[in-house]
């Protein structure tokens, strides 16, 4: 987490005011319920990417890999459809994490390959998760804007901590000057 951070306290300290300010903007205009699918979908589309490529280093079967691709396949094109809202995003969503959880399933299946018990239950979860956003929905889906609100909100926060703890533990000179004497003794 601490590669996105400036090591300068005061651009850590910009960047979190300049996240609230958007985020309280965006949210009593009215404007960031418009940015939920464009901010859902391109979450999507990040992760399921950065997964590809993990995986697609993990497998060299020619069929697994075959599967991969048709996954991201249509992943990217469910994010897109989210992304223009062709696509409703409960919709969307359980397709994605059902998506997921089969594929995984289809490619432990496909290779007879064991895999760690915690990987097979989070595949089972996925599944069934998805299933449930899909054929259920969840309610929360409606007031997405209001937790992207709470999401800004707290790292517009972790922003202005870092920054603010990088202000009080700076070295002063005269401190550093102290520090140079005491080790050279």
């Amino acid at each position: 987490m601490y590669k996105i951070v400036s090591k300068n306290h005061f651009i850590n300290i910009l960047i979190g005011v300049a996240f609230i300010a958007f985020f309280l903007i965006t949210f009593f205009t009215g404007a960031l319920e418009a940015w939920v699918p464009v901010v859902i979908g391109a979450l999507v589309i990040i992760f399921s990417v950065l997964r590809f490529f993990r995986d697609y280093r993990y497998y060299s079967n020619d069929r697994a890999l075959f599967i991969l691709v048709v996954e991201i396949i249509v992943v990217l094109v469910l994010a897109g459809l989210m992304i223009f809202e062709e696509l409703a995003l409960a919709t969307g969503l359980g397709l994605v994490f059902y998506l997921r959880g089969f594929v995984y399933m289809l490619i432990m299946q496909l290779l007879k390959k064991t895999a760690p018990f915690q990987k097979f239950i989070v595949s089972i979860a996925a599944l069934t998760f998805g299933a449930y956003i899909l054929f259920a929905g969840i309610p929360f889906l409606d007031r997405l804007e209001l937790i992207l609100l709470i999401v800004g909100l707290l790292l517009a926060g972790f922003y202005i901590f870092i920054g603010i703890n990088q202000m009080t533990h700076q070295d002063h000179p005269k401190k550093s000057q102290k520090n140079q004497q005491q080790k050279k003794q």
